[in-house]
């Protein structure tokens, strides 16, 4: 430490002297490149650049300004490239060499002119030099500077952010899960979702599992309770139906994260670059090269699987414009529930180019609505939503096309399980209500004989008083009318 005009200043530590990885390579190519100038006869590389010792001496005038302890530090140690970039006019001179002419070249662009200055070699040069070949790190060598400023900007990954501020500001976001709809509904039912999707990628676990029902139960329980310290799920302990939408919600998520990582890695496959140097955002280096060695490449279940998905895919009619939003969330958010009708052309219609999504789905909207007409005159059969989406998109045991992955049709084997558990509960809660009542009819003929051996003392008490003149029998008769 030096004290200096009421100025402390601390000398630099072992960590400020340390020397990065890029420095060190460029020490390298700074000696690499001072042999083959001494092999041509040039000690040092500065010689060529004498036309700049004005700018040199100029800018050596400016550091003059600093304070000489500024300057001047006896605890400084010289890199081990700064006597190789010396510009000495002393050995300048011992060695006799000119400096070379200076030829300005100027390079015109397509938007802007610039000029440079390069060195035309001297008659004295020897034929070598002509093919004088440095080491110049090439642009992934050389730290990042201005190409990231090119790359095109989109938007990342959900964090959370805003609904951080939402609950900070009117506590937990309310998110109801009807029965019909199997779904999260209403404003929320999307940020839920998200924050489904945040908290898994957070905590889940990558090794070791395929799925998440693969997932430790307590693992689980602690991403759905985190999630639930920021969303109010109606019902969430008490209803079994709203448990599994939650459950399904986490299981696409899962699904959903492994997927766009292994979209990733094939993208850099395709691009001719190693996966194993761009992990997905996110992921460990741990991770991503178990993901590399032991599913995708050699899982043999996962790339059969992966096989069905792209045919899957690729066999998909058509797509929707309810964007991130479930069929559920966007029927809720309407003054009045559309008819199913009504609200498959919404989700299929694009409002930017005014016109349906694909042809396929003007076809199906003009059948839906032929069943619908014909529904409607007088002796015709009735038919539901349900029943219109089944005769004209066809049926799916999984899901009710037309509603989302929430809605199911109500005679799948699903549905019959779930109403067997359902029928399962009724009867469990129709025996307690026997129990109860069974209780409380033993209850009440215990109160029936209290109340009989009460009545058998008021009359031995009445006769007492009979027998001692203090009470005539037509007052106790009285009395008795009286219910005495």
């Amino acid at each position: 430490m030096e004290k200096s005009k009421n100025k402390i200043y601390l000398r630099p530590g072992q960590t400020a002297q340390l020397t990065s990885a890029y420095e060190k390579q460029r020490i390298e190519n700074i000696a690499r490149n001072q042999r083959k100038f001494e092999a041509l006869g040039l000690l040092h590389a500065t010689n060529l650049l004498a036309p700049f010792e004005k700018v040199t001496q100029t800018s050596l005038a400016k550091n003059s300004k600093r304070n000489a302890s500024e300057r001047d530090d006896n605890e400084y140690q010289p890199g081990d490239c700064d006597d190789l970039l010396s510009s000495s006019s002393s050995e300048d001179e011992n060695n006799g060499h000119s400096n070379p002419q200076m030829e300005k070249v100027v390079h015109n662009g397509p938007t802007r002119k610039s000029s440079r200055l390069v060195s035309t070699p001297e008659d004295n040069m020897t034929e070598g030099s002509n093919n004088l070949q440095l080491h110049v790190p090439s642009p992934m060598e050389s730290p990042a500077s201005g190409a990231g400023s090119q790359k095109k900007n989109t938007r990342g990954k959900t964090r959370g952010k805003a609904v951080e501020k939402m609950v900070q500001k009117t506590g937990k976001l309310q998110v109801p899960i009807p029965t019909t709809e199997r779904a999260p509904v209403g404003e929320n039912a999307t940020a839920l979702a998200n924050q489904i999707g945040i908290e898994i990628r957070a905590a889940a676990p990558l090794q070791d599992v395929m799925y998440w029902d693969d997932v430790d139960d307590s693992l689980k329980k602690s991403i759905i309770l985190r999630v639930r310290d920021k969303f109010e799920i109606k019902n969430y302990d008490d209803d079994e139906v709203v448990r599994r939408a939650i459950t399904k919600i986490c299981q696409l998520r899962y699904k959903d994260w492994r997927s766009r990582m292994h979209a990733h890695y094939k993208s850099l496959l395709k691009n001719g670059v190693n996966p194993r140097n761009k992990p997905y955002k996110g992921v460990s280096q741990e991770d991503w090269e178990y993901m590399i060695d032991r599913v995708w490449t050699t899982n043999e279940k996962f790339k059969k699987r992966s096989e069905q998905n792209v045919v899957a895919h690729s066999s998909l009619p058509w797509n929707h414009s309810c964007g991130s939003k479930s069929f559920a969330a966007t029927m809720s958010t309407k003054a009045k529930m559309p008819h199913f009708v009504d609200f498959f052309k919404e989700s299929h219609w694009s409002k930017k180019k005014d016109d349906w999504l694909d042809p396929k789905c003007m076809e199906k909207h003009g059948e839906l609505e032929n069943l619908r007409t014909m529904c409607s005159q007088p002796n015709a059969i009735p038919m539901s939503e349900e029943e219109m989406s089944v005769a004209v998109l066809g049926k799916k045991s999984s899901y009710l096309r037309g509603y989302g992955v929430g809605r199911k049709p109500s005679n799948t084997k699903t549905t019959f399980r779930e109403n067997g558990e359902e029928a399962i509960i009724l009867r469990e809660e129709l025996t307690s209500l026997k129990e109860l009542n069974e209780t409380q009819q033993q209850q009440l003929e215990a109160q029936q004989q209290q109340i009989s051996a009460q009545n058998k003392k008021l009359e031995m008490f009445q006769a007492v008083l009979i027998r001692c003149g203090l009470l005539s029998s037509d007052q106790c008769g009285e009395d008795s009318a009286e219910g005495c």
